[in-house]
């Protein structure tokens, strides 16, 4: 049984590789500006040069990984199929399970790397690559930002200079005093001052009684209000994004005790938790496919391949998509409804 094993796995690690090798590739063409713009400059040499590369690496790993893992399954039981060997198992009364096994394992092993990667390398990885690239990303799209004097701020999205969804909380003696909300606005960054001006467009603001607790609400046109930084401004500001597991989860539980909602940093949590186990989703939906219409060369299992990370990584999206506008972050774990599907069609198979 040790042979049969090892004919499986060994069938694996060509089309495994050449996987990797093509989707890293890919992952790399979509840095090349930044590339060719920082690293190929003569008075950042090839030291910066390797850096990049090695932080382009460790973003794309979480992401190259199962995508090659796919690739290798597809081409490892395509091969099997053609050569014959899968039909001379089952004639020998190996049981289909046994096939499968070895690929169930790597999956799972493969499950826990990719957690690894999303929870430290791929954050690492992201705040780095800012810095050196000179994306001083001061203001962070869906982030909730707590380095302004007496202010905490939550931006939904920005694009340039302007703003949508802000929420501005003033504190005073540990309490929400003042919660300032706008559809919109502009800001503008004075590095020499350490302040951010808000310029916030027909919102409303919430004042509260800090004896009663009780609020009023009153609206305006116009909203002007400077924020000073707690520390003078050096390094690029961290999405949840650019956060590593213990970062995240201290962020949570810091904005928990001060009754602040962490809807966006939960949805990162979930998303790189879920994220994790698609190497096990991809060995469902590539084990029948391979058997039935996988390798009739390296090329075409890519081809069969690239239609299945896009679909698989796309609804990924559209879960995270939907958590961020107020849905439940579990949503995030809808893809693997399919797995009962799938996992019908390796027991047929």
């Amino acid at each position: 049984m040790k042979l049969f094993y090892k004919y499986y796995l060994k069938i694996f690690l060509s089309p495994f590789l050449v996987g990797l090798t093509f989707f890293f590739a890919l992952f790399l063409a979509g840095s090349a500006i930044p590339f060719l713009r920082f690293g190929l400059k003569g008075e950042k040499g090839i030291f910066y040069t390797l850096r990049f590369l090695g932080l382009v690496l460790l973003q794309a790993l979480p992401y190259v990984l199962p995508a090659g893992f796919l690739t290798g399954v597809l081409g490892a039981l395509g091969k099997g199929r053609r050569e014959g060997s899968i039909k001379a198992s089952e004639c020998s009364g190996i049981e289909n399970f046994r096939i499968f096994l070895p690929y169930f394992f790597l999956s799972i092993l493969l499950s826990f790397v990719s957690f690894f990667l999303f929870a430290y390398s791929l954050p690492y990885g992201s705040y780095e690559f800012k810095k050196i690239t000179g994306k001083k990303s001061l203001i962070s799209e869906g982030a909730f930002l707590n380095e302004f004097k007496d202010y905490f701020l939550s931006i939904k999205k920005v694009r340039g200079n302007t703003m949508e969804g802000i929420t501005l909380i003033k504190y005073k003696e540990g309490k929400p005093s003042r919660i300032i909300s706008s559809p919109y606005g502009k800001y503008q960054l004075n590095i020499r001052k350490n302040i951010l001006l808000l310029d916030l467009f027909h919102g409303w603001i919430d004042q509260f009684d800090q004896e009663t607790g009780e609020s009023i609400r009153g609206k305006f046109s116009r909203y002007t209000v400077e924020l000073h930084f707690k520390k003078k401004i050096k390094a690029p500001r961290k999405s949840p994004y650019d956060l590593t597991w213990k970062e995240l989860e201290k962020k949570i539980q810091e904005l928990k005790e001060k009754g602040v909602d962490a809807g966006i940093y939960l949805v990162e949590k979930k998303k790189r938790i879920s994220l994790s186990f698609v190497p096990l989703l991809f060995l469902f939906i590539g084990y029948p496919l391979g058997k039935k219409w996988g390798g009739k060369g390296k090329w075409h299992t890519i081809g069969l391949s690239f239609p299945i990370l896009i679909l698989i990584y796309l609804l990924f999206a559209l879960c995270e998509a939907v958590s961020l506008k107020g849905g439940n972050p579990s949503l995030l774990f809808l893809p693997y409804i399919l797995l009962p599907f799938f996992s019908k069609k390796v027991v047929v198979s």
